[in-house]
């Protein structure tokens, strides 16, 4: 919606469906709630969200009209249903966080402003996909198909033909030919030839808006309802240590709970095990993070705690062993959304025919709409039938789902995510769980020294919410976990009794490439260092002509194109390469990182986000080696404390001993 009402106060009503009228807007409110006709203005509807003008004069009439409702109920599905009259408190904050994502989206439009190369495309094919959704196939035009070279899976994409312009996410490159996911299209779109351009991905943006504009209802909610009967203890259980079974037994009864989880400490298996106890008792569960790969985590530490979950999202992004339980994957197997897709098969096919008559066609469009809507009643039904849903945040849209109204949320890798992104999965259930550690990997944010560099769990760590901390960890030998301990953690990790049997093979070495010539080089938009690639690549073989397994060890780079420069040689021997960010909550018995920054200048990078590093050097159970160059690094208080830290506990080597059997 391009302008607000700008009126006291504003009922706020978001998840309807396609094509709804304001008239029938309008008509649940009335029915649904105790608001008066009298007191109703201007309705502004776009993209399912209504913006009610109110003008009563009295606050408290129009809370009192809400009071006890969250949502009302239209086309079978739960719509968000809350006024700017309550939390009034919060509303500054909120237009706080408003403010600094318009400042990060005006960067990031600006930066793909000047990408202005467009693929001229021909539509040659409509599908839709389980929620509904458009996917167009594209094929570029003869002459103009190489532009396709700047395309790539999951961004944004505007597609312009003539006057008329329509949002879209690419989702496949195949030669010439492309897909784009459209949040929406009429059937009968006639324009067949477009051109698409790279573009920030504004619905993307409008969800978080949207999500930090009912925070201020949805706290307000959880804090009056934080003395109501949340549900009751359960037995301690067997596999969680003493700190694990207090976070398990706080999540029975909370209305917010934070879970610290440092590297290592079994946050995923408590997770997995509070997932199952909440379900036991009743509730139904919505799990969350960031990341798709994160995500698919979650959903397998439900699994093993005998937990079915129903994987939301697009199911390319969504890894093998997990895609049995995505929604699409219920559909498919489901006899009534086979007959639908028939329905709808059938209808499109007389509707392509170029003999259809009037009433032919008519019915064509009512064969597709019984089609459509069977498919959508059995989607809802799956959905509200599952006691567990696991989702991307982003993903996570009213106009899509309604209100899930979930009985608890859980935020994994909270740390990692920006605060509206967390709102846009909260928003969706009545109790709330944040799990994650501020000193890993945090959000990605375009605009310095702006409120979304602070993540909601830091931000509500800081303040009087009860947060329970993981000291115990079980993944890294002593010696690897040591400085990781004091640095970040103020000396309060400590090492789990099965660890004892890792410290008797463990090795923690740094390879000094002070002096080895070449140093660090562009690779496209990214820097690599060949002289640390051609030394890691040895010490890789060496492990395997050790005996350990290709799957068992892992390579790390913070660079992108130092990580491409050792997949060509790593990936056929079966040895995992990934940038730091891909490695978040995984391990291997053996790490190796390349760290690439070698210049006169002891310029950095990457390098000075230390959260970052700290997820890296935490990632072995048994072996860590980190290639580096000592003269670029060592003019760093961090770096400089790492490698006095390396002298006492560890090996340091010079890459000229290499030849001496290191």
């Amino acid at each position: 919606m391009k302008q607000h009402l700008e009126e006291a106060h504003v009922v706020v009503t978001e998840g309807w469906a396609p094509r709804t009228s304001k008239g029938k807007v309008l008509a649940c409110l009335l029915e649904q709630t105790r608001l008066k006709k009298v007191d109703i203005g201007k309705i502004e509807l776009d993209d399912g969200c209504a913006r009610v003008e109110w003008l009563g004069q009295d606050s408290e009439q129009l809370r009192q009209g809400l009071k006890g409702i969250s949502h009302i109920i239209a086309d079978e599905r739960k719509v968000f249903c809350w006024s700017t009259a309550t939390g009034k408190q919060l509303r500054a904050w909120s237009e706080k966080v408003t403010h600094s994502l318009e400042r990060a989206a005006e960067v990031e439009r600006n930066e793909l402003e000047r990408n202005t190369p467009g693929f001229r495309a021909r539509r040659v094919d409509t599908d839709w996909n389980h929620l509904d959704q458009p996917i167009w196939t594209l094929e570029g035009v003869k002459g103009k198909a190489e532009a396709a070279s700047w395309l790539r899976p999951w961004q944004g994409v505007k597609l312009i033909s003539g006057y008329r312009e329509i949002e879209g996410r690419m989702i496949e490159i195949t030669g010439h030919r492309v897909q784009v996911l459209l949040p929406e299209a009429s059937d009968d779109e006639q324009e067949e030839t477009w051109e698409l351009f790279p573009a920030f991905h504004e619905l993307a943006h409008r969800r978080r808006m949207r999500a930090v504009d009912r925070m201020p209802f949805f706290m307000t909610r959880n804090q009056e309802t934080a003395n109501g009967d949340r549900g009751s203890a359960v037995k301690d259980r067997n596999d969680l240590n003493s700190l694990q079974n207090l976070a398990l037994q706080k999540s029975m009864t909370e209305g917010i709970l934070l879970i610290h989880g440092p590297p290592g400490t079994g946050k995923t298996h408590l997770l997995g095990a509070m997932t199952a106890s909440l379900i036991a008792q009743g509730n139904r569960v919505l799990a969350c993070t960031a990341s798709h790969s994160a995500t698919d985590h979650l959903a397998k530490a439900a699994v093993e705690h005998g937990v079915e979950p129903v994987r939301l999202g697009l199911q390319e992004r969504v890894s093998e062993d997990i895609r049995e339980y995505h929604l699409q994957e219920r559909l498919e197997k489901d006899a009534e959304v086979k007959l639908g897709r028939n329905m709808m098969k059938d209808a499109k096919k007389q509707m392509a025919s170029k003999s259809v008559g009037k009433d032919e066609m008519r019915n064509a469009r009512e064969l597709l709409s019984q089609g459509r809507q069977l498919l959508r009643r059995r989607r809802k039904d799956i959905i509200e039938g599952a006691s567990l849903l696991v989702s991307t945040l982003a993903h996570l849209d009213p106009v899509l789902y309604g209100d899930l109204d979930m009985d608890v949320v859980i935020v994994d890798e909270a740390g990692q995510c920006l605060e509206p992104e967390a709102w846009q999965g909260l928003c969706m259930g009545k109790r709330w769980i944040l799990a994650g550690d501020p000193q890993q990997l945090p959000a990605t944010v375009k605009v310095k020294n702006s409120v979304l560099e602070v993540s909601l769990l830091e931000r509500w760590m800081k303040e009087n919410f009860l947060c329970v901390s993981l000291r115990e960890q079980y993944r890294m030998a002593p010696v690897l976990m040591n400085f990781p301990s004091s640095y970040f953690y103020n000396d309060q990790l400590v090492a789990a009794p099965c660890t004892e049997e890792l410290a008797e093979k463990s090795l923690l070495r740094y390879v000094d490439m002070a002096g080895a010539g070449g140093g660090e080089e562009e690779r496209g938009n990214s820097l690599c260092n060949r002289e640390e690639k051609n030394f890691l690549l040895a010490e890789v073989e060496r492990h395997l002509s050790n005996g350990v397994l290709a799957s068992e060890i892992g390579v790390i780079s913070p660079y992108r194109g130092q990580v491409e420069e050792l997949e060509s040689s790593l990936n056929a021997k079966g040895v995992e390469v990934r940038s730091i960010d891909g490695f978040q909550g995984r391990e291997k018995e053996v790490m190796i990182i390349s760290l690439v920054r070698s210049n006169m200048e002891g310029h950095l990078g990457f390098l000075k986000d230390y959260r970052r590093m700290n997820v890296a050097l935490t990632r072995a159970k048994r072996v860590l080696i980190v290639l580096g160059d000592s003269s670029t690094l060592s003019g760093d208080p961090f770096y400089s404390q790492w490698l006095d830290h390396i002298e006492v506990e560890g090996e340091y080597r010079s890459c000229f001993e290499w030849g001496e059997g290191i």
